[in-house]
C-alpha cells in the first residue's frame, strides 16, 4: 500500500496540494533552529489554558487544553513498564488547540482521476504530520502541563494495541472481526478517515489502534533494511483507512521517512508515569 500511496500523491490537483500544504504548515518539518522552537513553545505554554486531572494516579486521566479535552488510559505493565496511552489518536481539534491553523471549513480535497478523499473534521485523526511535528506537539504539552507526553515506543504501542494484561489475543485491536474494530479500505472504499471512537474499543478502552490512520512511534526502523539511502526511517503501526485487512493487524509494522507526511499517518500520545 505504500507504493500506491506514493503514486497517488503525484495525482494531486493544485487545490489538493494547497490543502496538504496548509495542514503540513500546522506540523512543521524539522525545526530551523532549536532555540526558535523552544521560544515559540514557551510562549504558547505561558498563555495556554490547561485543566489538569485531580489525581494523577487514576486509571483514566482527562486533560483540557484551550477548551479541548483528551483522555489518557493507564496501561499496567507486564512486558513493558506502566504508562498511559491516548484513548484515541490525536484529533484535528486537539491539534488546533495546541498548534493552531487547521482549516475545518475547507471542502474535502479531490484527487484527479480518483475518488474523493475526505479526512477533514474536528474529530478526525490529525494527519499530514511528520515525526518531527509530533515532537513539537508533545514539547508544547509538556511545557504547559509539566508532564512527560511523548510518542509511544513500538513495544508500548503493540502491548497496548493487544489489550495489555487483559489481552484476548485478537488479530485486530479489539476484535477478530476487522469491521468491528477498524476503518480500513474494505469499509471506507479508500475515501478517507472517520471520526475517532466510532468503532469498538479494545480490552483497555483504546480506540482505532487498528485502522483509521497509521501511527508514528518513537523507534527507528531497522537501519540495515535501507542500507543505500540517506533517509531516516521511523516505524508506523496500526494501518489506515487506505490499507487492506492484513495491514491493520496488531502485528503489522511499516517504516516511513521521518520527514515525510501523509493523509494516512497520524499519531497517539503516550504519557510517562512518575
Amino acid at each position: 500500500m505504500k507504493t500506491e500511496r506514493i503514486f497517488i500523491s503525484y495525482l494531486l490537483t493544485i487545490g489538493t496540494i494547497m490543502m496538504a500544504t496548509a495542514l503540513m504548515g500546522c506540523g512543521p518539518n524539522k525545526p530551523e533552529t532549536e532555540e526558535n522552537t523552544e521560544e515559540q513553545d514557551s510562549l504558547w505554554a505561558a498563555t495556554a489554558e490547561v485543566t489538569m486531572p485531580e489525581d494523577m494516579a487514576e486509571s483514566q486521566l482527562t486533560f483540557t487544553i484551550n477548551g479541548i479535552p483528551f483522555t489518557m488510559i493507564r496501561v499496567e505493565g507486564d512486558s513493558v513498564e506502566t504508562f498511559y496511552m491516548g484513548e484515541t489518536e490525536v484529533t484535528q481539534e486537539l491539534w488546533k488547540a495546541v498548534m493552531g491553523k487547521v482549516d475545518f471549513e475547507t471542502n474535502p480535497p479531490e484527487f484527479e482521476g480518483g475518488a474523493k478523499r475526505d479526512y477533514i473534521g474536528r474529530q478526525r485523526p490529525m494527519c499530514f504530520v511528520n515525526w518531527y511535528a509530533c515532537q513539537q506537539f508533545t514539547n508544547r504539552l509538556n511545557k504547559a502541563t509539566g508532564c512527560t507526553f511523548r510518542l509511544p515506543t513500538e513495544a508500548e504501542w503493540e502491548f497496548a494495541a493487544r489489550g495489555g494484561n487483559s489481552s484476548k489475543g485478537y488479530l485486530y485491536s479489539g476484535s477478530n472481526d476487522i469491521d468491528e474494530a477498524a476503518w480500513y479500505y474494505g469499509n471506507t472504499g479508500g475515501k478517507g478517515s472517520r471520526d475517532v471512537k466510532t468503532k469498538a474499543p479494545n480490552e483497555l478502552g483504546l480506540y482505532d489502534m487498528s485502522g483509521n490512520v497509521s501511527e508514528w512511534v518513537s523507534d527507528e526502523w531497522d537501519d540495515a533494511y535501507y542500507t543505500d539511502t540517506p533517509i531516516s526511517w521511523r516505524i508506523v503501526r496500526g494501518g489506515s483507512w487506505l490499507n487492506q485487512e492484513e495491514e491493520c493487524r496488531v502485528s503489522y509494522r511499516e517504516g516511513e521517512d521521518e520527514e515525510a507526511s501523509f493523509d494516512t499517518v497520524g499519531f497517539r500520545l503516550a504519557l510517562e508515569v512518575h
